[in-house]
């Protein structure tokens, strides 16, 4: 619905920031109200990015799922804090999914809006520039930072590192004498935990497994479990 709020709000949006009061008036005047019950979802992994939303009341969980069918929580987010806002603006698909822990709502600005503004505000596209750039930086480096903490991740990490040679991921043979024990400690994990990592990963075409030998076949997607894409 719509809604009627204070500029002001809009100011703590990280890319608005700097931004003045005449340039986010016109922001204001077009926020529309979102409001959610708990364990609903605000917009899925790969959904086209049209809205960015500031968080009035409540929690909202950000969820990635990897192509393992692995799920990690990104962030959990509460009152005054923003979501989608990178992927409006870059006009790329969600990378997450986003649901409300508890009744939450929150105050959302559509894509058209935000870039009607910017081309009657050409001042106002080199702040968000800037904004967007740290965002990124942060994002990305929280992404990897929680990949870390995965055993799924940890044991890609180590089969990559395995496979690389002169600072290039090899596809093909990783090694021929591949021990489970020695490759659980390198990667934290036990080796129960690491053969059905590794079947799975075989299952979905990723790696191959055959007596001692260790094949890659997918670097890409184990960059992706581990953090690295």
């Amino acid at each position: 619905m719509a809604a009627t709020i204070d500029y002001h709000k809009l100011s703590a949006i990280p890319i608005f920031k700097n931004l003045t009061p005449e340039t986010l008036a016109p922001l204001a005047a077009n926020i529309r109200m979102v409001d959610l019950y708990e364990g609903e979802i605000l917009f899925n992994q790969g959904d086209i990015a049209k809205t960015l939303y500031l968080i009035e009341e409540g929690k909202i969980q950000i969820i990635r799922e990897y192509d393992s069918k692995e799920e990690i929580v990104l962030a959990t987010l509460g009152p005054g804090e923003v979501v989608g806002d990178l992927s409006m603006i870059v006009g790329e698909p969600r990378t997450a999914r986003v649901v409300a822990t508890e009744p939450t709502q929150l105050l959302a600005l559509d894509r058209d809006t935000f870039f009607t503004t910017i081309g009657a505000n050409p001042e106002m596209a080199v702040d968000v520039l800037i904004q967007l750039g740290l965002r990124l930086q942060a994002a990305n480096l929280r992404i990897r930072e929680l990949a870390a903490t995965q055993p799924a991740a940890r044991l890609a990490s180590v089969i990559l590192l395995l496979a690389e040679h002169d600072g290039k991921i090899r596809t093909g043979l990783v090694t021929g004498s591949f021990h489970a024990h020695r490759v659980a400690r390198a990667a934290g994990i036990d080796t129960d935990s690491l053969k059905n990592i590794l079947h799975e990963w075989s299952e979905e075409g990723f790696i191959g497994l055959d007596s001692r030998r260790l094949l890659l076949h997918d670097p890409s997607a184990l960059e992706e479990i581990a953090g690295w894409a």
